[in-house]
């Protein structure tokens, strides 16, 4: 983790040299949370919550770079009465790409990072870790719409063990007009 932060921070230094943004600011911050549904069958896990923090960059007004800490909760119940939570963490690097500078701007991207994943069962009379505290490179392309300071998203995560899908609603604190 310590890596990665340090890893942005000189890429974020050594690129403001380069920046050519003219219309909008920066610096930007999306904060984000939504719906996830596993995209492993035979799991149990259902669906659930997620929320995640991306602060980035605009290289120009049609290219920001980032990086992102994201936390998935995925849920299920089982007709024979066993409970399953899937947790996932995620830290990646980020870059999107923003068509045209209206107020409404659809953008394509893509993370790239570590992905660690927990998985905890439980029945009626006990409770257990499964799995965890292993790191799985992952990518995430994502897709959506920035209205203003609003977000609307689409993202798959592709991990070896934990694939997801997410629906994301959020907004973005800076990086608007000049």
């Amino acid at each position: 983790m310590k890596k990665i932060v340090c890893l942005t921070a000189s890429l974020l230094a050594a690129l403001s040299g380069f920046a050519q943004s003219e219309n909008y600011r920066a610096f930007k911050v999306d904060i984000t949370t939504g719906y996830s549904k596993s995209g492993q069958s035979g799991t149990g896990t259902s669906g659930g919550i997620n929320f995640s923090i991306e602060p980035k960059y605009n290289i120009t007004d049609n290219i920001a770079v980032g990086v992102k800490v994201e936390g998935a909760v995925l849920a299920s119940a089982e007709s024979s009465g066993i409970t399953a939570l899937a947790i996932v963490r995620a830290t990646q690097l980020t870059g999107e790409y923003y068509v045209g500078e209206s107020t409404v701007r659809p953008y394509v991207g893509l993370g790239l990072g570590l992905y660690k994943g927990y998985l905890y069962l439980s029945d009626n009379d006990d409770s257990e870790l499964i799995a965890g505290e292993s790191s799985q490179f992952g990518i995430a392309p994502r897709a959506g719409l920035q209205i203003g300071h609003f977000r609307l998203g689409l993202e798959y995560n592709l991990v070896k063990d934990s694939n997801y899908f997410s629906l994301k609603i959020g907004t973005t604190i800076g990086g608007g007009r000049k």
